[in-house]
């Protein structure tokens, strides 16, 4: 069974959602596993005056950077209103997606979604600062209310563990014996390990992505041949 991974950023009280999208998915037979960043908290702050603390961006980035970019998460989900001045959901949002493109962090594939129970902000938010242009380049997958994101995130988990990719079922399959020296098949792999194999493929590399039309070609041909 694959578990399925969630980073959640939200400056509030989200136990109770998280513990209702864990009953839905385990009722599914879904096994979740759901990481929460509170950008509120106070490693991520910095004195701007007198006994006056403020989110500090940098230090999420830092966070994120040094803790998260390895992780493959199947869902990023960040409330839009951190109650503060200088940082909100769709800036963070903006940030992540664009990072991890950037670095082909793993969890650049994740479905991201901004949610809140003031959906009014957000479209100010967009329309007042000229960003409904780079909105459709960001591609986010959804908005959600607050009220709803129970039930939202959960049906996108299932969506997710019923979809079929080639590629992740690969990676999985090789995974299984990570250590196993690949020696013949495909020249360009020669004594590379399984896992090496599979981080070609999660790269997206040109001999990764090669490698999986020639194991396709192959079984194809496979198969042929045994039913002659």
């Amino acid at each position: 069974m694959i578990l399925r991974k969630i980073l959640m950023l939200d400056d509030g009280n989200i136990s109770e959602s998280i513990e209702g999208i864990e009953r839905k998915l385990r009722r599914e037979g879904i096994q979740i596993h759901i990481q929460v960043l509170n950008p509120q908290d106070h490693k991520f702050k910095t004195e701007v005056s007198s006994g006056n603390f403020e989110i500090d961006f940098d230090k999420i980035k830092k966070e994120i950077t040094e803790n998260h970019k390895s992780i493959k998460y199947d869902v990023v989900a960040c409330d839009f209103n951190f109650s503060s001045d200088t940082l909100n959901g769709y800036m963070l949002i903006q940030w992540l997606i664009n990072i991890a493109n950037t670095n082909q962090f793993p969890f650049r594939k994740a479905k991201f979604v901004c949610y809140s129970s003031e959906e009014n902000k957000f479209k100010d938010h967009i329309i007042h600062n000229d960003e409904l242009i780079k909105l459709i380049k960001l591609n986010i997958h959804a908005f959600y209310q607050r009220k709803n994101l129970v039930d939202d995130i959960s049906a996108l988990v299932k969506k997710i563990n019923n979809n079929f990719s080639m590629s992740e079922h690969l990676k999985m399959r090789l995974n299984e014996m990570p250590d196993l020296k690949f020696q013949k098949i495909y020249p360009n792999f020669k004594n590379k390990t399984l896992y090496e194999i599979s981080e070609e493929i999660n790269k997206e590399s040109h001999h990764g992505l090669s490698f999986q039309k020639y194991f396709v070609d192959l079984t194809y041909a496979h198969i042929i041949e045994l039913n002659k």
